[in-house]
């Protein structure tokens, strides 16, 4: 197969013809050789599509700010006036935990794209407002009114 695979079909030959002796034998080989070889990079090409999509839903999960929002939300709490900071990072928390699951059943019935472009556009227009809200409004008590 080595040979096969880098296209030196001559030194194939001789090794099987060592082996089966027949040329018949050698050539159904052969023919076996290419196939097998066709399909793995066929697998591979696919399999790489698969790698590709799977590491830019990752890339974008992580560049949507989510996590500069949990990390720092009581900090943005408090700086905007609000008493019970904790309370809100609590409010985030188990509004998270409420919607992956929701999402959890939601999937099969839904599928996973439409989910994936649905949930996408939900976020950009949350961090929109929260962008817009976070710097006019004296308490955070307005961004809430988008969730």
């Amino acid at each position: 197969i080595y040979y096969v695979s880098m296209n030196k079909e001559d030194p194939a030959r001789e090794f099987l013809y060592e082996i089966y002796g027949r040329d018949s034998e050698v050539e159904e080989q052969m023919n076996q050789c290419r196939l097998s070889i066709e399909k793995e990079r066929n697998e591979v090409a696919s399999s790489n599509t698969a790698v590709a999509v799977g590491c830019g839903v990752a890339i974008f999960q992580q560049v949507t700010g989510i996590n500069a929002i949990l990390f720092y939300s009581v900090e943005m709490f408090v700086s905007r006036g609000q008493t019970l900071a904790k309370v809100g990072t609590l409010m985030i928390g188990v509004g998270q935990i409420i919607f992956a699951l929701v999402a959890t059943f939601t999937v099969d019935r839904c599928g996973r794209k439409l989910l994936l472009i649905i949930g996408s556009a939900r976020c950009s227009l949350f961090l929109l407002f929260f962008g817009l809200f976070y710097g006019s409004y004296p308490t955070t008590e307005a961004i809430f009114l988008f969730l």
